[in-house]
């Protein structure tokens, strides 16, 4: 009998080995948290490492990662490549003093950063940035190698107090969709290669430029309010604006002569002239719809190639230069309406085709 049973739970033991065999791999990882200062950082489904005495926390798994409370001088990183991840903020408070506070440093990595319903997130960065020769190094207080998404249903708060660094930027593109991004910087608020505005609040305070792209600036809804130095909006490649409510302030800095540090003070931008010096680059930009303000020390809507508008609504105030200018062709149809006061000319264009129910 007892040679029976032995046999039976071999048997048996077999069979269950085999089914477990059988059963799909499980990418899963056990719910973990790590106390960061009087913060913490939460996963269900990712992997995370901390180290204590550097004051780092390296993301090395695709998931979702929620941050909350006050997590001191912490820097999160995600360091490995192909990873989809996403970091809900908590009424997170942190103050890095060496370098950036979150660094995605993978191309091929996407990071979304998401604020949680009516919480309130502060980011501050470093007085200055150490850019290491011949490595990737951030220079924002947020940044990323790849893309990033802003979005969410509570505040994010970034301030950049260096003397060479950003509020947030990518190598590849920023895209807002929603939730309330305030930032602040002595350079760039965003600096990206792409940026898309697609929906949320954004309030920029720059003492360059407030959104900066190396390739378009899109506009597809949402409102940014913007103050800022040399230029509001830039996009080297061109600036395109569907809906939303764009309002712009552009001052020349108290005691700054014009040709020192900046040459043009526009409220939105697209490409380079090719003056003082600078290698010109052509950019067009294209207008179908929105409330657009802007009040401007040089031209309210500039670019160095077209200027297509068939929508919108327009208040611009240039208290110095022209109120829009293309240096090749303006076309105005369709049915916007300006309100246009300008030192210089209201519209200016190398060539112009504006319809004739067009009042400015």
């Amino acid at each position: 009998m007892s040679k029976l049973l032995t046999k039976f739970s071999i048997i048996g033991a077999v069979i269950l080995f085999s089914l477990l065999l059988l059963l799909p791999a499980s990418n899963s990882v056990a719910a973990s948290s790590k106390k960061l200062e009087s913060g913490k950082i939460a996963t269900s489904n990712g992997k995370f490492s901390v180290n204590t005495k550097k004051k780092t926390v390296t993301i090395k798994k695709s998931g979702t990662y929620q941050l909350s409370g006050k997590i001191g001088t912490y820097q999160v990183v995600i360091g490995t490549s192909d990873l989809k991840v996403t970091i809900v903020l908590n009424n997170v408070t942190c103050s890095n003093k060496k370098t950036s506070c979150i660094y995605n440093s993978k191309k091929s990595t996407s990071l979304s950063i998401q604020t949680k319903k009516g919480s309130r997130n502060q980011f501050t960065g470093p007085s200055k940035f150490v850019i290491a020769a011949g490595k990737s190094t951030p220079d924002a207080v947020i940044f990323s190698d790849g893309d990033l998404k802003l979005e969410g249903a509570g505040t994010l708060t970034v301030k950049d107090t260096s003397s060479n660094g950003d509020a947030v930027g990518s190598k590849k593109t920023i895209t807002m969709s929603s939730g309330t991004v305030n930032v602040s910087s002595k350079k760039a608020g965003l600096h990206a290669d792409d940026i898309v505005l697609r929906g949320g609040t954004l309030a920029v305070k720059a003492d360059d430029t407030g959104v900066k792209a190396s390739q378009t600036v899109k506009i597809e809804g949402g409102s940014c309010d913007i103050t800022a130095v040399d230029k509001g909006i830039q996009g080297k490649a061109g600036v395109v604006i569907r809906k939303g409510t764009v309002n712009i302030q552009v001052s020349k800095a108290s005691g700054q002569a014009g040709e020192e540090k900046f040459d043009d003070f526009r409220g939105i931008s697209a490409g380079i002239s090719g003056s003082n010096g600078k290698k010109a680059v052509a950019g067009s930009i294209v207008i179908s719809g929105g409330s657009i303000t802007v009040h401007s020390y040089g031209d309210c809507i500039h670019a160095a190639n077209n200027v297509t508008i068939t929508g919108g609504t327009f208040n611009l105030i240039s208290t110095q230069d022209d109120g829009i200018q293309a240096k090749s062709m303006l076309t105005i149809s369709g049915n916007p309406k300006f309100t246009i006061h300008a030192e210089g000319k209201k519209v200016k264009g190398e060539v112009q085709n504006i319809a004739s129910n067009i009042k400015y």
